[in-house]
């Protein structure tokens, strides 16, 4: 529900977009290649959603948890107590944005 909710959002919105269903993997992933932005269900299958952040973010990709309770930012890791599609697509662009403009 997660992914098939926002997938289609940031597509149109014209980001490229990789899916993968276990945290494990994207940090995999993120090891490999270079990403703008991962965005993370806290109920995700496998490794805890902020584990896998703090590991994600070591390598200096800023990393969106949606959805999981006690919002706010702490460090690259931005968290939104609530599932608002547009308010994800809004933080993914700010993520995004060049550095010298955050």
């Amino acid at each position: 529900m997660f992914v098939k909710s926002i997938y289609g959002a940031l597509r149109s919105e014209g980001f490229e977009l990789e899916v993968v269903e276990r945290t494990a993997m994207a940090v995999q992933y993120s090891l490999r290649k270079s990403y703008g932005a991962v965005v993370i269900d806290p109920n995700a299958i496998g490794l805890s959603a902020v584990d896998a952040a703090e590991i994600i973010r070591m390598g200096g990709t800023m990393v969106l948890i949606a959805g999981q309770e006690g919002g706010g930012r702490g460090g690259d890791i931005s968290r939104q107590s609530q599932f608002d599609v547009m308010e994800i697509i809004s933080t993914v662009r700010d993520m995004c944005k060049p550095t010298a403009t955050r």
